[in-house]
């Protein structure tokens, strides 16, 4: 039995679907089934009763959550009052992007050093003027917005996608042309912002000046305009919607042909505390693991 199996089984126990667990973990969720079913065996008691996606904890199991959130408690006690640099500080991120994946790497991070302080400004709500111990952004924020000289590791590429209603005329199309969608479509198009200096920016490369008469930053306005209009909208493949996915259709641009790069940043001339230095080699091997595109 590892301290990583205890950790796994109570996660499996709060979601009660390993699916669900296995995204949180970051892990596939066939090698999460068999590191429960190795522990059950090791145990030689069954702690789940499976019914389809759903799973319970048996009586058993149930007397065994106890135990392990007990263990895992104490192990990090142990940590904050043993290790010889433990790990101390605050970190301050920026995350300039509406990205359920990067949201799951702070959320992962936060979950395995529970005892460290982590503030998180989101998309439109980063100030500028602030000084982030990490920024999660794209070359486009980087040159135009983060005042300085920074170091990166690059995460992944995310392709622009035009996103519609699913029942829009544009709907059973696999991919479109820009320029073309433009003399046909009206734009939903944010207000005065970062994203909306780049959304700009990638309408001048497909050579186009769409109509709009609807601007919103307000992200649940922007999902019910889409739901319930012709409007046709430019987003990041990966970026979230605020409403049912059901609802919505993302078709590929073909034209121009561009995938923005996401990167962790962080100032060149700042000393890296061991925090902040776990903190990069965590996120490096989170997107290692989840590789994406």
């Amino acid at each position: 039995m590892t301290f990583d199996q205890l950790q796994y089984f109570i996660v499996i126990a709060e979601n009660k679907n390993m699916t669900k667990a296995a995204q949180q973990l970051n892990m596939v969720q066939p090698a999460l089934s068999r590191t429960i079913q190795r522990l059950e065996r090791e145990l030689g008691i069954e702690l789940f009763d499976r019914k389809g996606k759903s799973i319970e904890l048996t009586d058993e199991g149930k007397t065994f959550l106890q135990f392990a959130r007990q263990c895992t408690h104490n192990f990090s006690r142990m940590q904050r009052n043993f290790l010889k640099e433990p790990l101390q500080g605050t970190l301050t991120i920026g995350n300039m992007l509406e990205n359920d994946t990067i949201n799951r790497a702070i959320v992962a991070f936060a979950n395995a050093y529970d005892y460290v302080n982590i503030e998180v400004s989101s998309a439109h709500k980063v100030d500028h003027t602030r000084s982030y111990s990490f920024f999660f952004g794209t070359e486009f924020y980087e040159s135009n917005f983060l005042n300085g000289t920074f170091n990166s590791i690059p995460l992944y590429e995310e392709p622009m996608t035009l996103v519609v209603n699913k029942n829009h005329p544009l709907a059973d199309c696999d991919s479109v042309k820009l320029s073309k969608v433009a003399v046909d479509y009206e734009f939903l198009l944010p207000q005065e912002t970062d994203y909306t200096s780049f959304i700009e920016k990638f309408l001048t490369m497909a050579s186009c000046s769409p109509t709009s008469h609807f601007r919103t930053n307000d992200m649940t306005i922007h999902a019910s305009v889409l739901a319930n209009t012709n409007y046709v909208a430019i987003t990041p493949a990966y970026s979230i919607i605020h409403g049912p996915s059901h609802l919505y259709k993302h078709i590929k641009i073909e034209e121009p042909d561009y995938k923005r790069k996401i990167s962790l940043y962080w100032y060149a001339d700042k000393v890296l505390t061991p925090l902040e230095e776990t903190f990069i080699q965590f996120v490096e091997d989170f997107f290692e693991k989840n590789r994406i595109g």
